[in-house]
């Protein structure tokens, strides 16, 4: 079963993907399941400036 993602880019290097009701370990074991091995997964944080933008593009109806 694939996870629902909204996104996967990279930045700066780095493989970011956005899958905000996703645990990680379930992530990891799909990515070792189909035989990708991350060297590292972290969960990131998203900035004070992302939040807003999220929360007033709902506002707008975008």
């Amino acid at each position: 079963q694939v996870p629902i993602l909204r996104s996967v880019t990279i930045e700066q290097g780095l493989v970011v993907i956005d899958a905000p009701h996703i645990r990680g370990r379930d992530l990891i074991h799909y990515l070792a399941q189909n035989n990708i091995w991350p060297e590292s997964v972290r969960r990131g944080e998203e900035d004070l400036e992302h939040i807003f933008l999220r929360l007033t593009d709902k506002e707008a109806g975008l």
